[in-house]
């Protein structure tokens, strides 16, 4: 037992490890229905992710998913907003907490001053080590008595009725969303070229699903660039309104026409994904020696394709 004197450091040490075993867990206790989401999830708690939070007030939710998620996609970033998760509500609650301190971005929509934006944004600009924090604010709008600290703010039109069912093309086409992807462009380049070098670090620490999880997504990113270098990014804009980011078997597909990697790489990258999917979705493992099979040579396919 500790010494009265040390109550209060046992006490606190106790609620640190409590709170991390309950953001580690909740994930697993509740339905996550979006792929992407849910492969940021599984890999370890102290892991960079790609997650991109979108904090915003319920009326405004699906303005966001067509018009700024997208900027998100496009950057290498997986955006979220908690309605991907689904379960009773206490689990829904811990994961959308667990997603906070996961995020590598979080972005809340203030205009219309709602308590539960402001206290997610807090709470994510609490926690270290810390994500980069944006704030969507309305034209004419002070924020400054409850700005956060090194936040970047971006000042959007005021939200009309209209706007709530249809976005309208000249909202869609204001600046500020112009700002917004430049400033999201900065932060999934850098992520994208950590990507990679988390898998490695994974793998050496014998963190061996997760770093096979890793891989996988660090191979999808590197695809993307180097098939939109190529010009393919006009196709994939015309296929958005059908699946916001293309499957990974499309992207294999295109990379082999395109040349980017050789149709014997193509089996082992099909084999890696089956091997991804069974990690990600079922109770399976995997053995060291396959882990670090598989790692290793796609680290070798990635950079093959950052220079191609």
């Amino acid at each position: 037992m500790p010494s009265p004197n040390d109550y209060g450091t046992a006490l606190e040490t106790l609620f640190r490890e409590l709170n991390s075993r309950w953001d580690a867990s909740a994930p697993r206790q509740q339905i996550v229905t979006d792929e992407r989401v849910l492969r940021e999830l599984a890999l370890p708690a102290q892991t960079q992710t790609r997650l991109c939070y979108f904090a915003v007030p319920t009326i405004l939710l699906s303005i966001h998913r067509e018009v700024v998620f997208p900027l998100a996609e496009d950057a290498g970033l997986v955006p979220a907003s908690g309605d991907e998760l689904a379960g009773w509500e206490g689990s829904v609650r811990a994961a959308i907490d667990a997603l906070l301190q996961r995020a590598r971005v979080v972005i809340g929509d203030v205009g219309s001053d709602d308590s539960r934006v402001w206290s997610e944004i807090r709470s994510a600009a609490q926690r270290m080590p810390r994500p980069e924090v944006a704030l969507i604010a309305e034209r004419g709008q002070d924020v400054g008595a409850q700005m956060v600290p090194g936040a970047r703010v971006f000042l959007r039109p005021p939200v009309t009725a209209a706007l709530v069912t249809e976005p309208e093309d000249d909202y869609a086409a204001s600046g500020w969303l112009m700002d917004l992807a430049a400033w999201l462009q900065e932060i999934g380049t850098a992520a994208a070229a950590s990507l990679e070098d988390e898998a490695m670090r994974l793998l050496d620490e014998s963190l061996y699903r997760p770093a096979v999880i890793a891989s996988a997504s660090a191979l999808e990113v590197a695809l993307q660039e180097a098939l939109d270098r190529r010009g393919w990014a006009d196709e994939r804009a015309s296929l958005r309104s059908k699946a916001p980011r293309a499957p990974v078997s499309r992207l294999l597909d295109a990379a082999v026409q395109f040349g980017l990697i050789s149709p014997d790489k193509l089996s082992f990258l099909r084999e890696l994904q089956r091997e991804r999917n069974a990690l990600l979705h079922t109770q399976a493992t995997i053995h060291g020696m396959r882990a670090r099979s598989l790692v290793t040579k796609t680290d070798a396919v990635i950079r093959r394709l950052r220079v191609a």
